[in-house]
């Protein structure tokens, strides 16, 4: 068990490369596994979601409009229609802001800049 354990750690952490935006995207869709993972004591999870959420709340990062669609597509797996309904907006600005604001994500989680004083 403990070999499946760490191997599960490593598959996380490889995942946990902020320079490829589709990982990025990946672990945002799965923020609310993480945050179980994280809450029933796994480090390796909780540290990701620190990055995660960090970076999501930031201020200066993203536009509240970014934000809101990152959170609603991504996070909470809301469609554009839906999304479209509850934002009134189009499905392809949601698209774009999902885009926009993925891409500074990365940008910042890249460089490190979040924890920098």
């Amino acid at each position: 068990m403990a070999v499946y354990y760490r191997n599960y750690n490593d598959e996380l952490m490889a995942l946990a490369d902020y320079s490829d935006v589709r990982k990025l995207r990946f672990l945002y869709r799965k923020y609310t596994l993480l945050e179980s993972l994280a809450e029933s004591g796994d480090a390796v999870a909780a540290s990701i979601l620190i990055d995660l959420r960090t970076a999501l709340f930031h201020p200066g990062v993203l536009s509240e409009r970014q934000r809101a669609c990152i959170i609603g597509h991504l996070i909470n797996q809301i469609t554009y229609r839906d999304l479209e309904y509850y934002l009134k907006i189009d499905k392809s600005t949601i698209y774009y802001h999902v885009n926009v604001g993925l891409k500074r994500l990365q940008t910042i989680l890249e460089s490190g800049a979040l924890y920098a004083k």
